[in-house]
């Protein structure tokens, strides 16, 4: 049985977005959102940096940020951002070391290989010369992935093209809280489209607007969505 959903309380923490706030902003969807997906929203709204908030420090190696979010309190107290160890950290490595040493292994395979030849005429260094081409291949092949795990960079032309806004990230991140909690509790079968006229951009631009995001309107957030995903292959 789902819990309703208690009316804001007077008062209200105005950097706390409540369930019913996210239900009113979606109250004109065809599908009711049910309570859940209201307060999945909501909370990942409430972990968000807002526009008004000070910067943050640089974080060191081996941490990300994190806030706290007190449900027993109502309406929900918001710790502060806190800089906790990131137990995700193994999952990288060093990518400039990893890119140096492949391209000293690489400049050295001219001299491996001279070396190899000569060896060529005993059954057991025979093999070493082709092991060494083979190694050239490889690492010529997956040279430009160690260089660029994410993906080659391309410095923009700002003579060009204008600087990304200060609400195009945001939106981005609560588009995905958006989807996320819509696929998870079932209301959509897969991440909706945010078009101009969907329920999803105009609840996008309610949250950007309630964490400080100015001068912005549903169709221009859509059309910046609807954007990345053409140019991603996916909306978030």
């Amino acid at each position: 049985m789902r819990t309703a959903i208690k009316p804001i309380p007077v008062g209200v923490d105005s950097h706390t977005i409540t369930a019913v706030e996210v239900q009113k902003w979606s109250a004109n969807a065809r599908k009711p959102w049910p309570n859940d997906v209201c307060a999945e929203v909501a909370a990942g709204l409430n972990k968000m940096q807002w526009f008004s908030d000070p910067p943050l420090p640089l974080l060191k190696d081996g941490e990300r940020r994190e806030r706290s979010i007190d449900f027993a309190t109502s309406p929900p107290k918001i710790g502060e951002w806190q800089a906790v160890p990131d137990l995700d950290d193994d999952q990288w490595w060093d990518f400039q070391a990893a890119a140096d040493a492949a391209k000293t292994l690489l400049n050295s395979v001219p001299a491996m290989l001279a070396h190899s030849d000569g060896l060529r005429w005993a059954p057991k260094t025979r093999d070493h010369y082709a092991a060494i081409e083979a190694l050239r291949d490889a690492l010529v092949r997956s040279m430009p992935y160690i260089e660029w795990p994410f993906g080659k960079y391309e410095p923009q032309d700002h003579r060009k093209k204008s600087r990304p806004s200060d609400w195009h990230m945001p939106a981005v991140v609560i588009a995905g809280i958006i989807s996320r909690a819509l696929v998870q509790f079932k209301v959509r079968s897969r991440a909706p489209s945010f078009s101009r006229d969907s329920i999803e951009a105009q609840v996008v631009h309610e949250a950007l607007t309630r964490t400080g995001y100015k001068c912005i309107d549903t169709n221009t957030i859509a059309a910046h969505l609807t954007r990345r995903a053409a140019k991603f292959g996916k909306t978030t």
